[in-house]
């Protein structure tokens, strides 16, 4: 596309200047409307007069910066202020003022540019400028002086200023140069240089235009605030994040387009390059091809910033981007033959080894960096050989990769949108996240013609299909085979051409849209080597984490960490007192070093008490990890702060190196220092571990000086899957199973790894790369027998899906593993066992989800054997999955082993709780940890499995913020949460506010518990169940009897009328402004015996003929068989609710599923439908409460939720709301809620409107009537009255209402991030304002509950059914002096219960037909019917027991454990919050609910039992009759 003018001016002013890092972005300032004003010769000629002259010439000296500004910038005299050099700072000027106690130094600019009219909170100043002596070099440190001043350049300390300052845009000038500096805090920094020298020549006049455009006063003060400099400098980054896609897509077209490189080169050499590593491990290429991608950033990047060679030998015959310039040549010389020429390709493979080894020639030398990213023996086949190489072997020929393939693999990563991409000006992090998006696949042999489709998500991955399969595929069944394989779907035309296609030609007709043209642009042949994403990165998206991110969460996690290390009040270390078993374990000189050790580790925390900054030793001996670190974003930022405390530590403690080398300043010494010795992280793929590395070296890369070795460091392993030290020694992962063995030979291991380890960590920066790499290798030769046994006795876990199978397959390895160790121990050796224990633990890195464990003690033993055993600190960005998804993703029995290793998580917990637990569980005392989570964190499962035990062992919040949209992806949402380890942290900070502690869902207060169910709120119940609409008299409802029908009978018959009751549903109470039924129930529910009915015979006479035909033809399941015996009564009638208000002349009602919470009162004659709550509440004060705010936010804090309605469940939300005391002798709560019911109720009636277009309208920003503003003061005069009879005074000054766009935040259901739905806009109070009001409710509620226990109150439920009061007639029916209660599972549930529950457990977060829970009871209950069906004998429905699965239901139903779920399938039912979480089983219980879930994976593999993530099903004839 052409690029237009003003485009074309920015790049090229841009160009000259060559910017570092970011600055300003084209796309930001065209939106801006800034262009570069090529009419500048007036302005040019009064810049040229700010310039002394000498012999008629300008001198390149700016005479004057005030005169410059006001001269060629236009600013006023005012918009200039100085700031004294000395003395105290009056006014808003001191903020402007860095002490550096440390350094003796403090920094301060010259001059300030106030901001144009500054916002409430805002900064007073826009720009803050340092003027320094004429020719000073902005980035030359100054020598050492006597007085102990930072030793750092002037840009340095510049940008240090304007980040403290809160000022992030700053001028720095030395009269010959002018650089705009952007440093905003959290941030990496970006500065363009305009020099004066060459902005006074023609040539030079585009640099002056673009410098006049960005700081003259028109967009320093008069334009738009968007137009100003200031927003063009913020909105830049954002813009940073469409560099970061675009480059991300051009990224993976060079891996796709390196990839054909290859195959055509092994078509050359007849398939002998590929035919081995194919064979053996084809993912090898994969990685392979990925690593020349690495090698390649890494020295575009070093070249960019001259940390290679400048020499001209180098310029000209290696480097990477006078390649590229002499291809580009050639391609412009000779387009058609770019694929017919060679050498780029060698040329490539020749700098690569250079770079590892080294070189020299004359005057250019160049150091070997080692390391094993550029490794030629780590993949041979990319130099044309086979295996690794031997002085014996003769050069194979390199692979024949075109200079056309090498061209566009270039092109892709050094051309964007047509220019050349600078990569000094990425960020260390941007560049790591672009390369994740190709990482997660899989290198596969195309079995047919193939084509890559787009992916569905924007950082998704392509996947490859296979067009013939396709082809073959039947017509109508194409459209569904393409969503599986690639998740795409296609339009009408689409569709129809995809059905239609009888040709590989007419397909890609029909999938041309979605064909990803640069990653395949030509068909790829069979036999062709593909690349195909795993599901998991075909889904998912991957998100950039910006700076903005990573930065306050490493600063808020050392924080705690460093002020501890000198806090006077915190307990010194002591001095090491040797065990018993220290003893044994160690020599005499080694305790003795250890006491030393111990004894310095006092006088360093002395030391840094007395000065109050940590001692450089305690710096270096933290120990601080990511644990899925991805491409290393967390560690480059914690490897910056960490670098710049422990100069601030030198400088402190008088300890500044004298040795730091020439090719080196303090900055980059002490960030090697700390990625070496301080640096740890984890990651489940191994390339990212590569790409984290390169991350790492990217930010601590030294001109002359190797690699930081991170060898050790950095390690692949799953971070949840691994055992401990005592696991290991006890061969089991629990510890009542745990045996005792081979311990001491494992401790002497782990020592002798510890000490080769310490070495690495303590090894000068000139010790050779080699040296390291066989301490390492010492060090895992010891770990190696460890690391064995630790992952043969996880594969015991993994060897079967029930409980039995992984004891016996444990005890088998254990005999194995026993015996080896008795043999280690008498210097012996059998490779028959120790075979047999290998092939274990490979198994756990085969199959459909292959498991890399990672035990954490083996893998770090220094981390782990210190007196504060564990890490100081875990930082990162776990993986987002949501619970119910761990199991399709990483497997069922991976589910397991996470939920029983971090027991009590439940079966909702999303995979970040068990990061949680983990990170938790490894971290030393008084560690922290500083992790972004979803928001589930703090909510159910997930909040109870991971918060709340982590804030029972005494770990403390300190600061979290509960929401946060991702940077630049508004759909995703996170929080981030930081805790410190057995230490409480003060204040606590959340959401940017102070407050006394943050509860585990993340609210201010002490309440991290659910709430408990309280004994004193009225009673309440769902309405009736009726099943059957032939109990009912509506003229709208076909399958009903007419009005006129029950007109007839009741003037036939009058007593019949006593028995036919107002019927009323939620729809109605929801759409009537004051509901009046138009419909009637029969009701004969409460007759026991079919004898009964004469009385009522022509009622009667319509059930039967009605209602009793349906019945009868309901299946023989035993949940049916009460129905069809009894088939004239409901199926759920509620008795007891109609006598608990049978004395009442009102009752309070909602409708369950609902948009807006609205109660009305009906009668209490009436009979209501299971979709009404009803309430036993007939006072004004009580439906204030209900009513207001309060309640409603409860309601929707505590509920589920329809699409966008609200599912109310009273047992989740009513029967745990703390009422305020004394609630129904409040005046003002009845009057206020009297006047509210009867204003809304006229105002209903005059618009003939019921609740739900009424509040649509009230909580709509565009409605502006005066009848809706006055039922709004009402509402908050409801609010204020209630807040007030709680006794929060303070609340109800505060409370105020916005209006205000609700989101509900729900999983992706491909990436398993949370995102942002939309919701209508509501009038609420504010998320801080309402967190604030339900984390008292919380506390009151746990108060109240505590109160009840110590009074003896328990909510308990009714021991038969039959003991529930029963009315013999609806309209006689007494009221009872007791009103029931409904059930809070005690201690005493019926064996029914208790398998039902099991049962629904085990499928939480799945609806399941009452169909399955049906044929699962059958089989719970009957011993010998389910050994017949698991011997797959014959089996017969005569041998069924009886079971009542409906009353059980319904009694569950009644308690709340359980709901009807709202599915298309008929009586689903699912698993309530308010059900126990755990159900006591005995071993017996646990045997048949095994067997029973092994019958039922049995026949879903036959088709009979259908599991998707919404419903559990089976087929009628699930248990066989015959």
């Amino acid at each position: 596309m052409a690029k237009s003018p003003e485009e074309l001016a920015h790049q090229e002013w841009i160009g000259y200047v060559q910017p570092v890092g970011l600055v300003v972005s084209v796309p930001a300032m065209l939106e801006a409307q800034c262009y570069v004003n090529k009419n500048i010769m007036a302005e040019h000629a009064r810049f040229l007069s700010c310039l002394p002259r000498e012999n008629e010439q300008p001198v390149p000296e700016i005479r004057d910066l005030a005169e410059f500004t006001q001269k060629v910038l236009d600013w006023e005299a005012a918009d200039l202020v100085d700031i004294p050099a000395r003395g105290p700072l009056p006014g808003n000027m001191a903020s402007l003022e860095v002490i550096l106690p440390q350094y003796n130094e403090t920094l301060r600019p010259t001059q300030a540019v106030p901001a144009f009219k500054p916002e409430e909170g805002q900064s007073p100043w826009m720009m803050l400028i340092q003027e320094l002596p004429a020719g000073t070099d902005f980035d030359d440190s100054s020598d050492d002086d006597t007085a102990g001043h930072w030793n750092a350049a002037p840009q340095a300390k510049f940008e240090r200023l304007l980040r403290e300052s809160g000022v992030p845009i700053g001028m720095i000038s030395n009269r010959r140069q002018l650089r705009l500096v952007y440093a905003p805090k959290g941030e990496s920094s970006g500065h363009a240089t305009f020099i004066v020298d060459e902005m006074t020549q023609v040539a030079g006049r585009p640099m002056f235009a673009a410098l006049h455009m960005l700081l003259c006063a028109d967009r320093m003060f008069t334009l738009g605030e968007k137009q100003r400099l200031p927003a063009i400098l913020e909105n830049s980054r954002k813009y940073q994040n469409t560099v970061s896609t675009k480059l991300a897509e051009q990224v993976l077209a060079a891996l796709y387009e390196l990839m054909r490189g290859f195959q055509a080169a092994d078509d050359v050499r007849q398939g002998d390059l590929l035919r081995e590593v194919l064979t053996n491990a084809p993912n090898h290429v994969y990685s392979g091809l990925l690593t020349v991608l690495m090698r390649l950033v890494f020295v575009m990047y070093a070249e960019d910033r001259d940390l290679l060679s400048s020499d001209p030998v180098y310029s000209n015959y290696y480097s990477v981007t006078g390649l590229f310039n002499r291809l580009r040549e050639d391609a412009g010389r000779h387009p058609d033959t770019m694929n017919q020429r060679f050498g780029a390709w060698s040329q490539l493979i020749t700098l690569f080894r250079l770079i590892y080894e080294g070189g020299q020639h004359g005057d250019f030398k160049l150091p070997g960096r080692k390391g094993y990213l550029f490794d030629p023996e780590r993949y041979p086949f990319l130099e044309g050989r086979q295996r690794k190489s031997s002085p014996m072997d003769e050069a194979p020929p390199i692979p024949r990769v075109s200079d056309g393939i090498v061209y566009n693999v270039l092109r892709n990563l050094l051309i964007l949108d047509g220019e050349r991409l600078s990569y000094r000006s990425l960020d260390v992090e941007q560049i790591g996240s672009v390369y994740e998006t190709v990482m997660g696949f899989n290198l596969e042999v195309a079995q047919g013609k193939s084509i890559a489709i787009k992916p569905v998500k924007t950082h998704g991955a392509p996947a490859t299909i296979n067009l013939e399969e396709l082809l073959a595929t039947k017509g109508k069944d194409r459209a569904k085979w393409l969503k599986e394989q690639s998740d795409q779907s296609l339009g009408k035309e689409g569709a129809k051409l995809l059905k239609d296609a009888e040709t590989i030609e007419e397909l890609l007709k029909a999938l041309d849209k979605k064909v990803q043209k640069k990653v395949t642009p030509r068909i790829v042949p069979q036999g062709a080597i593909v690349l195909q994403p795993s599901d998991e990165r075909r889904r998912s998206g991957s998100h950039y984490t910006p700076r903005s991110l990573t930065e306050p969460i490493v600063r808020t996690t050392l924080e705690p960490i460093l002020n501890q290390l000198c806090d006077p009040e915190a307990d010194l270390p002591e001095v090491y007192q040797p065990s018993r078993e220290d003893k044994k374990r160690y020599t005499t000189g080694e305790i003795q070093a250890r006491v030393v050790q111990s004894q310095r580790a006092i006088e360093y925390a002395q030391l840094a008490r007395e000065i109050g900054i940590p001692h450089p030793a305690q710096i270096l001996d933290l120990k601080i990890c990511d644990p899925a670190m991805g491409s290393g974003a967390f560690l480059v930022e914690t490897c910056r702060q960490l670098g710049d405390h422990l100069i601030d530590a030198w400088a402190a403690h008088g300890l500044t190196p004298t040795d730091i080398p020439p090719d080196e300043d303090e900055v980059l010494y002490a960030r090697r220092l700390v990625a070496q010795r301080c640096l740890y992280g984890v990651d489940k793929n191994i390339m990212a571990v590569d790409l984290a590395k390169l991350s790492l070296w990217l930010v601590t890369l030294a001109k002359d000086h190797p690699f930081t070795f991170l060898d050790h460091s950095l390690r692949h392993g799953d971070s949840l899957v691994g055992l401990t030290r005592k696991q290991i020694i006890g061969f089991h992962w629990e510890p009542k199973q745990q045996k005792q063995f081979g311990e001491e030979l494992i401790q002497k291991r782990l020592d002798k790894a510890t000490e080769a380890r310490a070495k690495i960590l303590n090894a000068r920066e000139d010790v050779p790369y080699r040296d390291q790499e066989q301490r390492l290798a010492v060090a895992n030769e010891a770990l190696d027998v460890i690391r064995l046994t630790g992952d043969a006795c996880v594969s015991a876990f993994f060897a079967g899906s029930k409980k039995k199978q992984r004891e016996e397959r444990c005890e088998e390895l254990f005999e194995d593993v026993s015996l080896y160790y008795k043999k280690l121990k008498d210097g012996g050796l059998d490779i028959s066992i120790s075979d047999r224990i290998a092939e274990a633990a490979a198994s756990l890195r085969a199959g459909e989800f292959p498991i890399p464990p990672f035990h954490w003690e083996i893998e770090f033993p220094e981390v782990f054997s210190r007196e504060k055993s564990g890490f100081d600190a875990f930082l990162g960005n776990p993986p987002f999955l949501g619970g119910a998804r761990i199991s399709s993703n990483y497997g069922m029995v991976y589910f397991d082993y996470v939920k029983t290793a971090f027991s009590p998580a439940g079966h909702q917990c999303d995979l970040v709780g068990y990061f949680f637990r983990q990170l938790y569980s490894r971290l030393a005392p008084g560690g922290c940890l500083g992790l972004i989570a979803t928001n589930t964190i703090a909510q159910g499962d997930t909040k109870d499995g991971a918060l709340v035990p982590i804030l029972e062992d005494g770990g403390c919040i300190y600061h979290a913020t509960k929401r946060f949209a991702w940077p630049g992806v508004a759909a995703v949402v996170a929080s981030r949460l930081n805790i410190a380890k057995h230490f409480s942290h003060k204040p606590c900070v959340l959401n940017g506010k102070h407050v006394r502690r943050i509860s585990a869902y993340l609210m201010p207060g002490t309440a991290d518990h659910s709430p408990s169910k309280l004994k004193d709120v009225p009673y309440f119940s769902k309405g009736s169940q009726i099943y059957g609409q032939g109990f009912l008299f509506d003229d709208s409802d076909s399958k009903a009897t007419p009005l006129s029908v029950m007109e007839q009978i009741v003037r036939d018959h009058p007593n019949c009328r006593e028995r036919i009751f107002p019927y009323i549903g939620g729809a109605e109470v929801n759409s009537s402004p004051n509901p009046d039924p138009i419909r009637f129930a029969i009701y004969l529910s409460d007759l026991h015996a079919e004898a009964e009915l004469a009385k009522w015979q022509p009622l009667a006479s319509l059930i039967e003929e009605t209602v009793k035909p349906e019945r009868l033809a309901l299946g023989n399941n035993p949940n049916n068989r009460p129905l069809k015996k009894k088939w004239w009564a409901y199926q759920a009638h509620r008795p007891e609710l109609y006598a608990a208000i049978s004395s009442r002349s009102r009752v309070l009602v909602c409708s369950q599923v609902t948009a807006h919470l609205s109660f009305v009162f009906l009668p209490s004659t009436w009979i209501y439908s299971q979709k009404l709550c009803v309430f036993d509440i007939e006072d004004f004060a009580r439906f204030c409460v209900m009513q207001c705010r309060v309640h409603d936010h409860w309601a929707w804090f505590l509920c589920s939720t329809m699409k966008d309605d609200l599912n109310y469940s009273s047992s989740d939300c009513f029967a745990t709301f703390p009422f305020p005391t004394m609630v129904e002798n409040n005046a003002q709560l009845h009057e206020s809620g009297l006047k509210y019911y009867q204003y809304r109720l006229s105002l209903m009636k005059r618009n003939n409107e019921g609740p739900t277009s009424t509040y649509n309208r009230f909580h709509s920003p565009l409605e502006k009537s005066q009848e809706i503003e006055q039922l709004r003061d009402l509402h908050a005069a409801m609010d204020q009255a209630v807040l007030k009879a709680y006794g929060w005074h303070d609340l109800a000054e505060r409370a105020s209402c916005e209006f205000l766009l609700d989101y509900v935040e729900e999983d992706d259901e491909d990436s398993g991030k949370k995102t942002k739905k939309k919701k209508p806009w509501r009038l609420r109070w504010s998320d801080e304002f309402r967190d604030e009001v339900l984390a008292r409710l919380l506390e009151l509620n746990e108060q109240r509950h505590k109160e009840e226990l110590m009074t003896g109150k328990q909510v308990t439920k009714p021991a038969k059914a039959e003991d529930k009061p029963k009315p013999a007639k609806r309209k006689k029916a007494k009221r009872q002096e007791q009103k029931p209660t409904p059930e809070l599972f005690a201690t005493t549930l019926e064996r029914e219960h208790h398998y039902l529950l099991m049962i629904l457990h085990h499928w939480e977060g799945r609806n399941v037909t009452r169909r399955v829970l049906n044929e699962c009871m059958i089989l719970m209950l009957d011993d010998a019917l389910r050994a017949a069906l698991l011997g797959k004998t014959a089996a017969s429905a005569a041998n069924r027991k009886e079971v009542g699965v409906n009353q059980i239901l319904n009694d569950l139903d009644i308690d709340g454990f359980i709901e009807q779920a709202g599915t298309t399938h008929q009586q689903a039912w699912r698993i309530t919050s308010s059900a126990p979480k755990t159900v006591e089983m005995s071993a017996d219980d646990q045997k048949r609910l095994d067997e029973v879930l092994e019958f039922l994976r049995r026949e879903q593999e036959a088709g009979k039992v259908t599991v998707t993530e919404e419903i559990v099903d089976a087929d009628v004839d699930l248990i066989p009759t015959s």
